[in-house]
C-alpha cells in the first residue's frame, strides 16, 4: 500500500506541477494571504535567519520548521489549488508559509516568507528532501475528543475522509541541558529545537483520540475481541509494523471498511 500511495502522490505533484507551473516567487500577489507582513518572530531567545536557501537559527540547535529545507509543495485552498516551490511547516508556530523574493527584509529578524491563512489552507501535498510525498490536512477540531495543540496534521492516505490515523507535529524551544562537564567551555547554542509527535485515532464513533502506536496498543484501542484472532492474522500476513502510521493505516482501513461492515451486517 505505501509504494501505491507514494505513486499516486508523486503523479499529483507531476501532474500539478506540468500543468500550472506556479513559482511562489512570482505569484504570491495571486494567494489570500492572513499578514501581508514578512513573516517573523517576536521571541528574545533567538533568531531565524533565511541565508543562502538555508533556515539559521541564533543561539538554537535546529529549526523551528519541520523540514530544514524550503520545500516543493502544493496547497488546496477553498477556492484555488496552487503549487509553490518553497513551502515549509512552521511546527512551532502551528503555520504554512512560503517563500518570497518581494518579500524585502526591513530588520535581521525579518523572513522573506508569507504566512498562509490558516483557515484557507485544506491540504497540503509536499516532497520532502527525500523526494517522499507527504500529505497534511487542516483538522476539524470538533471532530477530537480533546482539543488538539495543531490545527494542521499528517495523513497517510490520498483521500482525507479515510483519514484513520493523524500525526501532529510541534517544535518545542527548550534548554538543551548539557552534561555538568561540559558547562565551563564556551557554547553558543543554549537552546534546542526539540521535535513533539502526536498520533489519534479514529474510533467507531468517528472522533480523533490520542493513542500511542504498536500492536498491542491498537487492539487495545479498538477493544474487539471477538476479532483479536482475525486482526492479528491480517497484521502477520501483511508484514505490518503498527509502529508505522502508513502501516496503521492500512490497518485500520481494514478493520473499518471490513471487520465493522461483518459486524453491521
Amino acid at each position: 500500500m505505501r509504494l501505491s500511495f507514494l505513486i499516486i502522490v508523486m503523479s499529483m505533484f507531476i501532474t500539478g506541477f506540468s500543468q500550472e507551473n506556479i513559482d511562489s516567487e512570482e505569484n504570491t500577489q495571486n494567494v489570500f494571504f492572513a499578514n501581508k507582513a514578512i513573516y517573523t518572530y517576536t521571541t528574545n531567545k533567538f533568531n531565524v535567519r533565511y541565508i543562502d536557501g538555508k533556515i539559521e537559527v541564533t543561539n538554537t540547535i535546529g529549526s523551528p520548521f519541520l523540514f530544514n529545507e524550503m520545500v516543493p509543495g502544493r496547497l488546496i485552498l477553498d477556492d484555488k489549488n496552487l503549487n509553490f516551490r518553497k513551502i515549509n511547516y512552521d511546527a512551532f508556530q502551528d503555520h504554512f508559509i512560503v517563500f518570497s523574493k518581494y518579500a524585502i527584509k526591513n530588520t535581521s529578524t525579518q523572513l522573506p516568507f508569507y504566512q498562509l491563512n490558516d483557515n484557507s489552507v485544506r491540504i497540503v501535498n509536499v516532497l520532502d528532501r527525500k523526494n517522499v510525498p507527504r500529505v497534511f490536512i487542516h483538522v476539524n477540531s470538533s471532530k477530537f475528543i480533546e482539543k488538539p495543540d495543531t490545527k494542521f496534521m499528517e495523513i497517510f492516505t490520498t483521500e482525507p475522509s479515510k483519514a484513520y490515523i493523524l500525526v501532529s507535529y510541534k517544535k518545542i524551544h527548550d534548554k538543551t541541558h548539557r552534561k555538568v562537564e561540559y558547562m565551563l567551555e564556551t557554547w553558543d547554542k543554549k537552546y534546542q529545537f526539540k521535535l513533539k509527535k502526536k498520533y489519534f485515532l479514529k474510533n467507531t464513533d468517528g472522533f480523533f483520540v490520542e493513542s500511542k502506536l504498536g500492536k498491542s496498543n491498537i487492539l487495545k484501542f479498538l477493544n474487539d475481541k471477538k476479532h483479536t484472532k482475525e486482526l492479528k492474522k491480517f497484521i502477520k500476513y501483511n508484514k505490518l509494523n503498527l509502529n508505522n502510521p502508513a502501516d496503521v493505516q492500512k490497518f485500520l482501513e481494514y478493520y473499518y471498511s471490513e471487520i465493522l461492515n461483518k459486524k453491521s451486517k
